[in-house]
């Protein structure tokens, strides 16, 4: 796997526009705050297995909505990608505007660090009624893939000369 790109986003990050990772792309962004999330994101359908996007919020007032480390996703979003680490609440309907009954589909995980309300509001209307609301497809490339970043060795040592 590539090494991520690493970035840090503003206070309140709001993704406004569809955000597709391309081909041979792994990208980590610390959000210091709240992600609005208000179009689809997804990881590069033909070369996903190289492709990978991981959020990690993180909280800061509980008293500030916008600080909180939430993870709001508007309903008009069908396509979530990614791995995505929240302390704070998670809310599938965030918007006012749109259909609750669209699915949501998403490859990766939704890590939720904290014992905030899971909000998994959508009520997907499908004809049959066999098809869940949210769907969510586990990847294990992230294991691999931000294993660098996420992880390290818990101890230490040194080799003492001899006596």
């Amino acid at each position: 796997y590539p090494d991520p790109g690493v970035t840090t986003w503003s206070l309140k990050t709001l993704i406004a526009q569809p955000l597709t990772i391309p081909n041979n792309k792994t990208i980590l962004v610390f959000v210091p705050a709240s992600l609005n999330i208000q179009q689809n994101i997804t990881v590069d359908p033909v070369t996903a297995a190289n492709s990978g996007l991981m959020f990690i919020l993180k909280a800061g007032s509980n008293s500030n909505p916008d600080l909180a480390g939430n993870l709001y996703i508007d309903r008009p979003v069908i396509r979530l990608d990614g791995v995505y680490v929240f302390p704070g609440i998670l809310n599938d309907t965030y918007s006012l505007t749109g259909s609750t009954s669209i699915q949501l589909t998403g490859y990766g995980s939704l890590i939720g660090i904290s014992n905030s309300t899971l909000g998994l509001n959508r009520t997907y209307n499908n004809v049959s009624l066999t098809a869940p609301a949210e769907m969510w497809h586990y990847q294990p490339k992230y294991l691999k893939m931000y294993q660098n970043f996420l992880s390290g060795p818990r101890f230490s040592w040194k080799e003492l000369p001899p006596q």
